[in-house]
């Protein structure tokens, strides 16, 4: 999941080898305009457009101000509010969407159901309480659907060594970069992507459906 600025992004993918080949082969591919610009939108909407939600930042690099900005109470409420209702926005219009769409015909059968979905999480927005509520709100609404859900396992990227600092710790601004960076490098050194349109669904098997006149008792019979 890549959230920025603009867009929330999710891609759903199997790696694996296939004769020391790497293979991406990409379930799902899904772009939203529900970044955090959105979310700043709506903030603006619920503030009657009161500082600091009164215009658009025109660095779009900086943080976005918090919803703890503003000191009045009510208007604080209001804010809560309108968090919650984009978390559940976005969870249900893309992670759930994307869940759902995974273990109904793009790969119901596997493990991961059962031991925990990874989730890598990327973007200028990763680090943000916001993108971890997310998270959290579409897996306690897929825990609500499904019975044999072990949930999301959200897991860190690796950070490569060109971009760690002095004290080992990524760069700063290493979760917007992450995708650039991974972008930088030729085709040759990453695999063979398959996108989505080329990878067949998972065909399930059709319950048969039950003949009413098996299940008939005439009251000769009894």
């Amino acid at each position: 999941m890549d959230m920025g600025a603009s867009t929330l992004d999710l891609c759903a993918f199997v790696l694996h080898d296939d004769g020391g080949e790497e293979v991406y082969e990409l379930l799902t591919a899904d772009v939203r305009l529900m970044g955090l610009l959105e979310l700043h939108a709506r903030r603006m909407d619920a503030t009657g457009c009161r500082p600091p939600f009164d215009m658009v930042p025109r660095d779009l690099i900086a943080p976005l101000p918090e919803s703890t900005a503003v000191g009045d109470e009510a208007l604080g409420r209001q804010l809560q509010e309108c968090d919650a209702a984009y978390v559940d926005d976005a969870a249900r219009q893309v992670l759930l969407r994307t869940l759902a769409c995974l273990r109904q015909r793009r790969d119901p059968h596997s493990q991961a159901w059962h031991d925990g979905l990874p989730l890598f999480v990327s973007g200028g927005a990763s680090q943000s309480p916001i993108a971890d509520a997310l998270v959290r709100r579409a897996d306690k609404l897929a825990k609500d659907v499904w019975v044999r859900y072990a949930g999301l396992r959200k897991a860190e990227l690796l950070t490569p060594s060109a971009v760690v600092t002095a004290n080992g710790r990524p760069a700063p601004a290493f979760g917007r970069m992450a995708v650039a960076f991974g972008l930088s490098f030729p085709d040759i050194n990453i695999g063979r992507i398959e996108p989505p349109s080329r990878i067949p669904d998972v065909e399930m098997p059709h319950a048969s459906r039950r003949d009413w006149r098996q299940a008939f008792v005439d009251k000769d019979w009894v």
